[in-house]
């Protein structure tokens, strides 16, 4: 989708603020966005140890396709970044 727009706004010779987008806030905020993505991020890759203690299983008890493990939250995050 943001694919779309990018070529829509090129085609037209147009940037993202013609849409109400302004990329100067995110840069003015980087250092604190950044800040926040990485303890979101710890936080995630962290947690089932908090849950599960040394005893992490392989696949989650309650929803079968619910990442436990680092290796299938890292798989679950690139698929959905790539859909």
């Amino acid at each position: 989708m943001f694919g779309l727009v990018l070529i829509a706004l090129r085609r037209n010779g147009e940037d993202f603020s013609s849409i109400g987008l302004d990329w100067g806030w995110f840069a003015k905020h980087r250092a604190r966005l950044g800040a926040i993505l990485a303890v979101l991020v710890a936080g995630a890759l962290a947690a089932p140890t908090f849950y599960y203690g040394t005893n992490v299983p392989t696949h989650a008890t309650v929803i079968p396709l619910l990442p436990v493990t680092t290796a299938q939250r890292l798989f679950w995050i690139l698929f959905a970044t790539r859909g």
